[in-house]
């Protein structure tokens, strides 16, 4: 027996810390379950400094500070 589950739509977006979206990342569908994705964020955020990530999967939403050096 075979069970799939549906893709569910996918977002990443940077956040300066005054809540401004500099850059979108990702924007799209992908499968149920654990990802892996590497960014190199260089090209996108030029300047150092705190950043926020804004991840949301579905109707879910979660925010990660990150520096960038």
């Amino acid at each position: 027996m075979s069970s799939s589950v549906a893709a569910q739509p996918l977002s990443l977006r940077v956040l300066d810390m005054n809540g401004q979206v500099v850059a979108h990342l990702f924007e799209g569908e992908r499968p149920a379950g654990q990802q892996n994705m590497w960014l190199d964020l260089s090209a996108v955020l030029p300047k150092k400094g705190l950043y926020l990530l804004d991840i949301q999967v579905g109707e879910e939403k979660v925010g990660k500070r990150f520096l960038r050096l």
